[in-house]
């Protein structure tokens, strides 16, 4: 929490944290003024923030808590992104793009378009009910191009999406 404050940002993102640890979180981000962010997994079975519960669970302990709704951990751990976002969207910070199939623990991550994430409805979502929420692209599945190559496709991706 001290290097997210010297680096000036007000918000903080943590991955692979249980549930059972944001009670102790809360005070800390009060002293330090911080928003924190929980990065969603989509392993349920490890007590991480991971559920739609685990949403609720973690947003009831401060009201400095966000989430940060990563939609491809969402639908390879079997819940409904659009959902989430619907039900959350007050409390999301921001939303990580990747496109992945369902599957118990974790469906592969695929090239958009080839999964089964809802990948333009949660952009539609946003943009059509004008929330403030950042998105950002992802790139986790192996490509054929360059990582820079396949960060323009998926953001070329998004672009169309938008355009419709």
């Amino acid at each position: 929490m001290q290097a997210t404050r010297a680096m000036g940002a007000n918000i903080m993102t943590l991955t692979m944290c249980k549930i059972t640890a944001a009670a102790r979180l809360a005070p800390l981000a009060e002293q330090n003024g911080l928003l924190v962010a929980f990065h969603n997994r989509p392993e349920a079975d490890r007590g991480e923030v991971s559920t739609p519960e685990s949403f609720d669970q973690m947003v009831q302990v401060s009201d400095r808590f966000r989430i940060n709704l990563d939609i491809g951990h969402f639908t390879a751990g079997n819940h409904d992104a659009l959902a989430a976002l619907d039900k959350f969207h007050e409390r999301i910070s921001h939303v990580h793009l990747k496109d992945r199939k369902f599957g118990r623990n974790g469906g592969a991550n695929l090239s958009w378009g080839e999964g089964e994430t809802p990948l333009i409805p949660v952009l539609h979502t946003i943009r059509d009910r004008k929330w403030p929420l950042s998105c950002l692209i992802e790139y986790e599945y192996a490509g054929t191009g360059t990582p820079v190559e396949e960060v323009k496709k998926c953001m070329a991706y998004a672009r169309r999406a938008l355009a419709t």
